[in-house]
Formats: structure tokens, sequence, C-alpha cells
């Protein structure tokens, strides 16, 4: 159970091709979250990134400066929103406790490009979403994924990846301890 957790019948996916926002962020703005690394992916490049969330006017204005492919759309409802959107970048540089625009993402229909920080790859996994991942902070990378993705036909677009690890997730480490240990063990007092 995931406290806060987002409600699944309040995200209608649709077709990819109906989406007209190709790649979005969706959260709060500061240096942790890793707005930078989307503009400087974007820098000198077509792709378009809309920002949606809570902005200072400074910070608008300072990365708008900075980073002219990023369009500010300001605060939005989650679920009129992503409907709309393709491709979500969730590029943290901290480790996430856990990345609720993952998993409302995914259940939106739009394909998922996160960061590899450990709280953003569980909530992809949560809901069984094979995300696109790249280093946290690495431009490029992401640059490189945004270019293969951008055109891609709406079949190849949902529960793809480009990037797949096979390492245990904390979920499997939860499972192992709650379920799988060995149960004639006992403790001795």
């Amino acid at each position: 159970m995931f406290i806060n957790a987002p409600k699944v019948d309040s995200f209608a996916s649709e077709a990819s091709e109906n989406k007209s926002i190709r790649f979005a962020y969706i959260g709060r703005v500061g240096v942790e979250k890793g707005l930078e690394t989307i503009g400087e992916a974007i820098q000198n490049s077509p792709h378009e990134v809309v920002v949606a969330g809570e902005v200072t006017d400074h910070e608008r204005e300072s990365l708008s400066a900075s980073y002219p492919g990023l369009r500010f759309v300001g605060v939005v409802k989650t679920s009129e929103f992503l409907p709309k959107v393709r491709n979500v970048i969730v590029p943290s540089k901290w480790r996430e406790p856990f990345g609720r625009v993952v998993v409302e993402a995914g259940l939106a229909g739009a394909r998922v490009v996160i960061s590899d920080q450990p709280g953003l790859k569980e909530a992809a996994r949560s809901i069984g979403l094979n995300a696109s991942v790249f280093p946290a902070g690495d431009a490029p990378r992401l640059r490189a994924i945004m270019d293969e993705i951008a055109d891609q036909p709406a079949q190849a677009l949902h529960f793809t990846s480009i990037e797949s690890e096979q390492q245990p997730s904390l979920l499997d480490a939860v499972d192992y301890l709650l379920n799988d240990r060995d149960s004639s063990a006992s403790i001795d007092r």
C-alpha cells in the first residue's frame, strides 16, 4: 500500500497519436529535481519541454533565459494534463522516496524517461512500467533518448525500453524478507 497513491481511475489513457505534448516535466522546480538537465539536453535541438508545476517568477525567468526550449504552463490538474502528454521526463538528481509522477504518467499512457535514482525505478516497477533510464545529471544521454523516442510511432511508445537493468529492487528485497526466508527458522529467547 502506498500512502497518497494516485487513483488509477483518475487517468484516462488514450492513444499516443492523440497526445499533443511531446515532452513534459511535471512537478516542483528545484536544483535537486534536475530541470537543468532537461534544459541542457534540449539546447540546440528541436525539442520543447512543457514544464507543469509551481515555479516562482524568478525561477521561470532565469530558466527561460538559459533554456529557451522550456515552456512553463504553471500549476495544472494532473488528471487533465497527463492524457495530452506522450513522454514524461523525471530527471531527479536526488534519491526520491517514491516517484508519484512516474506512476501517474504510466497510468495515463505516457512513456516515462527517468534518471537512475532508486525511488523512481521502484515507482516504475510498482506498476510494471519499463521506463527509459539515464544517469542522473547526464544531459547528453537524456538528449540521445529524447532524439530516439521523439518520432517513434505510437504503438512503440508505451511500455518499451531503451535500457533495462536486472538489479534486485527494494520491493524484491522486502518480498524476500517477508516471504522467501526459511519459515522453519525460529528466534531463541
